[in-house]
């Protein structure tokens, strides 16, 4: 018998004057909301569904593609069952993966529209992410800006991120980044990015730009368009505040050179950067504004700036 048959058969006598919130576990929703880390998931998912569905209702030059997409985005993002993962509740071993598809489908609901995702987004909520295999700096590094390891010892003391390694696979189907290095000197930071050279058979033409996204000490992006394939030599750097949504990006005098790797330095100052300051990037890889790849694949790399009695506590021999 189906419910509705016996209802036409049986018409309601009474009726409930409250029904009780609650799942089929402990008859509440502590497993899906309390922890900070579903606090935070509830809260990304609320500003974007204000943020998307205003954007729909007051731009009419989207189309209904970009409408239903956006909104499909949205419906993921809004089955419950993510949040069975953030807390300390339960956990799968894939946590990480988890959180990061998550947030993916947070930031297609921005891009459908046209918006550009809050740089929150590129950060975990799960404290169990992995960030791949990192290494601190040793001590300072003392580089030739010209886009080559022009000696053996150049980079020895920086820190050194392996993406390939360590950080999970599962949205690096196409890799892109080899290493990123990170390492100070003396009123600078020290970046370089060491990109698989099969990226210039996948992309052809379409201009190659790399980021160093930096959350703290001030969110930032830097932003470098490399030469095209078989050039070299100087590359412009340009920067921008991290949600600066459609403002241009503004040139900076930053010394970097590509040849067979991205080298760049960065004075403090023009980031903001005090002695002792945390240090939170990343870098990511576009072509065609679309992001290729990105490493650490998650979480950011945590570093310090240096203070006073840095060198005198890293050297290397």
């Amino acid at each position: 018998t189906r419910v509705c048959d016996f209802l036409d058969a049986h018409p309601p006598q009474h009726s409930l004057p409250k029904l009780h919130a609650g799942s089929w576990i402990n008859h509440d929703f502590r497993i899906w909301i309390g922890h900070a880390e579903d606090n935070q998931a509830w809260d990304y998912l609320s500003q974007t569904r204000d943020r998307v569905m205003k954007e729909i209702e007051s731009n009419s030059t989207l189309t209904a593609e970009q409408i239903a997409l956006a909104k499909k985005a949205l419906m993921v993002a809004q089955g419950s069952d993510w949040n069975w993962w953030y807390g300390d509740d339960h956990s799968s071993g894939y946590d990480a993966l988890f959180d990061d598809l998550f947030r993916r489908h947070i930031a297609a609901a921005h891009r459908a529209v046209g918006l550009e995702p809050p740089a929150a987004l590129q950060m975990p909520i799960t404290s169990a992410g992995v960030i791949g295999e990192i290494t601190q700096p040793r001590g300072y590094v003392d580089i030739v800006v010209d886009g080559r390891e022009t000696h053996f010892f150049e980079w020895t003391a920086a820190g050194h991120c392996d993406p390939l390694h360590g950080g999970g696979a599962m949205h690096r189907a196409e890799e892109t980044i080899r290493a990123l290095l990170f390492g100070f000197s003396p009123g600078h930071l020290a970046l370089r990015i060491d990109l698989i050279s099969s990226i210039w058979d996948r992309v052809g033409r379409e201009p190659v730009t790399v980021e160093f996204i930096l959350h703290e000490p001030q969110p930032l992006r830097l932003s470098a368009t490399l030469p095209l394939r078989g050039e070299r030599g100087e590359v412009a750097m340009a920067i921008r505040p991290l949600d600066a949504n459609g403002d241009p990006p503004q040139p900076c005098d930053f010394e970097a050179a590509w040849d067979r790797v991205l080298e760049v330095l960065v004075p403090w100052e023009a980031i903001g950067a005090k002695p002792g300051d945390r240090l939170l990037l990343h870098a990511a890889v576009l072509a065609g504004g679309e992001e290729l790849d990105r490493a650490p694949a998650r979480a950011p790399i945590l570093t310090q700036v240096p203070d006073e009695e840095w060198e005198a506590s890293h050297w290397v021999v």
